[in-house]
């Protein structure tokens, strides 16, 4: 083989795994529909939507829109699937739905303040 048609073949593996990664990827997008972002409020007292359903792999950020300190734990069946802590005034808090089921929850700090996270 002369020296000119081995060079010709040198790029072909990496080609043709650069090619197989790209087909891979764009395969892979279209069957897994991306995760979505959702918010909930804390304001006046209340969680804003109190109701979310979400499906299973979205995030979940709880914005502390009040002056007080809030928390965002899950309530029942154990030990919580969530339990945020103090989340100060004018922060918030994310958390990524990985487990289905239907998650009732509150503030601790003020248990009138309540909430249901569904994940499907």
């Amino acid at each position: 083989m002369s020296a000119r048609s081995s060079r010709s073949w040198r790029g072909l593996p990496l080609a043709v795994c650069l090619l197989g990664g790209v087909l891979t990827h764009s395969t892979y997008a279209r069957e897994s529909p991306s995760a979505r972002v959702h918010h909930v409020r804390m304001k006046d007292q209340k969680f804003v939507p109190e109701e979310l359903v979400v499906r299973q792999g979205d995030t979940v950020i709880w914005v502390n829109e009040d002056a007080v300190t809030h928390t965002v734990m899950a309530v029942g069946g154990g030990a919580p699937a969530f339990d945020s802590g103090n989340i100060q005034p004018k922060a918030s808090w994310r958390y990524v739905a990985k487990e289905k089921g239907r998650f009732p929850y509150l503030c601790s700090l003020h248990p009138g303040m309540h909430g249901v996270l569904t994940v499907r």
